[in-house]
C-alpha cells in the first residue's frame, strides 16, 4: 500500500483520506454481507421449516420486518455511490475520489425509504425475539443458524441492530474524509453529503420517537375506563355517552395534524392532609392530566383545572 501511495505521489493528508475511504467501502461491503446472511440464512431457513410444518407459531414478518427490502436498497445504494468511485480508480490507476460518492449520498433518503419502516419496527422485533426464548423449535433453529460460517458467530439480535448502527456511522466517516480532504471543490461536496446524511438520520430518529410516543399513548388508552354516571333523563345519558370515552389518540384541539400527543409524566403521587393519606396514579399528556384512585379507574382534568 505504501508503494501505491508513493506511485501516486500522495501527501500524508491524502494517504489518511484514502485510508478512511477504504474503511468506508470495506465496512459497507461487510454490512451488505450481513443483510445477505439475514435473508439467505435466517429467513430462508425459517421459511423452509414452516413449509415443512415446523415453527408455525413464529411470525417471521414480525421478526424480520422488511429486511429483504433493506438488502435490495443497499445494493442499489452501492451501485450508485461506491461502484462509480471504485471503477474510476481501477480504470485510471489513481486514488479513490470521494466526490464521486456525492450523487448517492445526496439522494440517500430516496434509496433508503425502506429503512424508515424497518427502524420503526426494530424495537418490537427485538422484543418479539426475546419472547421466543422459551420456544424449543425456534431455539434449535437459532442455534443452527448461528453455527453457519456466513453468520461469523454474530447473534441474531446483534444483526437486527446493524441497520441503525450503519446509517448513524455514515456521517462520522464522511466527516473524517472531509477532515483529510484538501481540494476546496471536493470539500464542498463532501460537506453537503454529511449535511444530507445528518438530516436523514434526524428524520429517522424523529419517526422512531413519534412511534414510541404513540405506543405509550396507546398502552395508556387501553388502561383508561370511562367515568360512569347515572342519569334519570335518557336524552342526557345519550348525549353523555357520545363523549364520555376518552380517546388519547384523537387529534389535539387547535394543533396541526402532524403534531402528536406525547406522554410527559407517568408515576405515583401521594396526597396528604390532616386526616388521611391517599395514593393517586398521575399521568401527564398534552394537553391534559389524568388522575386515578386506583389503576383501573381514571379521571381527567385539564391543566387549568389543577391547583
Amino acid at each position: 500500500m505504501q508503494r501505491y501511495y508513493e506511485k501516486c505521489n500522495l501527501s500524508p493528508s491524502e494517504e489518511s483520506q484514502q485510508a478512511v475511504i477504504r474503511e468506508l467501502v470495506n465496512t459497507e461491503a461487510d454490512y451488505i454481507r450481513h443483510l445477505k446472511s439475514l435473508v439467505e440464512v435466517f429467513m430462508a431457513a425459517a421459511h423452509a421449516l414452516q413449509e415443512s410444518s415446523f415453527m408455525l407459531e413464529v411470525d417471521t414478518q414480525r421478526l424480520f420486518s422488511n429486511i429483504p427490502d433493506l438488502y435490495n436498497a443497499s445494493l442499489e445504494f452501492w451501485n450508485a455511490t461506491f461502484y462509480p468511485m471504485i471503477l474510476d480508480s481501477v480504470e485510471t490507476g489513481g486514488p479513490l475520489k470521494p466526490e464521486l460518492m456525492y450523487e448517492g449520498f445526496h439522494n440517500i433518503e430516496d434509496y433508503f425509504q425502506s429503512y424508515e419502516t424497518y427502524l420503526m419496527d426494530q424495537s418490537r422485533a427485538v422484543e418479539y425475539l426475546r419472547s421466543l426464548a422459551g420456544n424449543t423449535e425456534f431455539m434449535s433453529y437459532l442455534s443452527w443458524c448461528h453455527k453457519q460460517k456466513e453468520i461469523n458467530r454474530l447473534q441474531l439480535a446483534d444483526m437486527l441492530a446493524k441497520p441503525m448502527q450503519r446509517i448513524t456511522k455514515y456521517s462520522l466517516i464522511i466527516n473524517r474524509i472531509h477532515h483529510y480532504t484538501e481540494k476546496d471543490t471536493a470539500r464542498e461536496l463532501i460537506n453537503s453529503m454529511e449535511t444530507t446524511i445528518k438530516s436523514f438520520v434526524q428524520h429517522i430518529n424523529r419517526c422512531i420517537r413519534q412511534r414510541e410516543e404513540k405506543d405509550k399513548i396507546m398502552t395508556m388508552s387501553n388502561l383508561i375506563d370511562a367515568y360512569e354516571l347515572e342519569f334519570k333523563d335518557e336524552e342526557m345519558e345519550r348525549c353523555y355517552r357520545l363523549y364520555y370515552q376518552l380517546d388519547l389518540q384523537a387529534p389535539m384541539i387547535h394543533a396541526m395534524s402532524d403534531i402528536i400527543r406525547c406522554m410527559v409524566f407517568n408515576g405515583d403521587l401521594r396526597f396528604k392532609d390532616n386526616t388521611n393519606k391517599e395514593a393517586r396514579k398521575v399521568t401527564t399528556t398534552e394537553p391534559c392530566v389524568l388522575l386515578s384512585v386506583q389503576e383501573e379507574h381514571w379521571f381527567i382534568f385539564t391543566f387549568r383545572g389543577l391547583r
